[in-house]
């Protein structure tokens, strides 16, 4: 019953929320496929990976894709079967047209890149453009992804 994620809303609120200075926490549509027949929350449906492409959210789930939600139109569609590179959130870096983050498809969640843009629209995952392993080889063995 939790929302998959909420909107901090200036204006008025519902009448049985009382806020100062009227801001409020308003929560946005849950994931499309939490409203399917047969839907049992478990460890795959969760969150898997996030990203903001343009004015959109992607989230991916295991074995289930990534969906875009769409914040002006406050829609949510299937950007894919596939699931994002990523393992948590990944930033976009505007100077190099990429996004950042740890790669999901490596067993050291090794530093990535990737061109999510590329995908928007696309039928195919989104492909890794780079994979920093050797810069990163002298990180001491006992860090751990936090």
């Amino acid at each position: 019953n939790q929302p998959c994620f909420q909107v901090l809303k200036h204006g008025d609120p519902p009448e049985d929320v009382y806020v100062f200075p009227r801001w409020h926490w308003r929560s946005l549509r849950p994931r499309p496929y939490v409203n399917t027949a047969g839907y049992e929350p478990s460890g795959a449906a969760t969150i898997t990976a996030s990203a903001l492409v343009g004015d959109d959210i992607w989230v991916s789930a295991d074995g289930i894709g990534t969906y875009a939600f769409d914040t002006a139109k406050r829609r949510w569609s299937k950007a894919g079967g596939w699931e994002l590179p990523f393992c948590g959130g990944a930033e976009y870096s505007p100077e190099l047209g990429l996004w950042f983050g740890l790669s999901s498809r490596h067993k050291k969640k090794l530093f990535c890149a990737a061109d999510l843009s590329a995908a928007a629209g696309a039928s195919g995952a989104p492909e890794l453009r780079h994979v920093w392993r050797k810069e990163l080889a002298a990180n001491p063995g006992d860090w751990e992804l936090l």
